[in-house]
């Protein structure tokens, strides 16, 4: 067992589950288990939930965080614990809000006993492995859309530029690139961004 703890790192369940085997990926996630679950207790207490909500909020974060790695979700960037933190924080409020929508009308049990002040409004779910993912897509696409603005004239690339990231309207894009009107400006906008689409779909 002192051995198995001595391994148990960050670094090695990153290890492990670049591994793809199912014995690696078991002992990745008994590794996570090990690492997290007193710090996970730990919140869910100082939050007023239970030490039963500790081991499912964290038992639902290890099937996600493995899940996704899986899936090529997960960017290895940055240290491990606090990305770990936020899906079991999320898992418990997930709980939380179960929680609530199972109690019948009239019930005993209040959500304030267990989230003091009932769960904050502006809290959705949104698993932060799925998240980083679309995120690195939207760098992805962003990254492209600029290789192909490079490659559009330097009066249409200053057009799209002007409209979309100074956000200018095409009143003051006419004034400060001599369009003879407003409606000439978007005319020229139109036919700049249709280029630009042309060049993103062949790419």
């Amino acid at each position: 067992m002192t051995n198995t703890l001595k391994k148990c790192t960050e670094e090695n369940i990153i290890q492990w589950l670049e591994d793809k085997s199912p014995n690696m990926e078991q002992q990745s996630m008994t590794c996570l288990y090990t690492l997290f679950y007193e710090r996970v207790k730990s919140w869910v207490l100082q939050n007023k939930g239970s030490e039963i909500d500790a081991q499912d909020s964290l038992t639902e974060a290890l099937f996600s965080f493995v899940r996704c790695f899986r899936e090529g979700k997960y960017s290895h960037e940055g240290k491990l614990e606090p990305f770990f933190m936020r899906i079991a924080k999320n898992k418990f409020f997930d709980i939380c809000r179960k929680r609530k929508s199972d109690i019948p009308s009239g019930g005993i049990i209040s959500i304030d006993e267990n989230f003091p002040g009932g769960i904050p409004s502006d809290i959705e779910w949104t698993d932060p492995l799925i998240a980083e993912a679309e995120s690195q897509e939207e760098i992805k696409q962003n990254q492209k859309v600029e290789k192909c603005l490079n490659k559009l004239s330097e009066s249409c690339k200053d057009r799209l530029v002007r409209f979309y990231y100074m956000q200018q309207s095409h009143k003051d894009i006419a004034r400060d690139l001599g369009d003879s009107s407003e409606a000439v400006s978007k005319v020229m906008k139109n036919k700049c961004e249709k280029k630009l689409k042309e060049y993103v779909f062949n790419i």
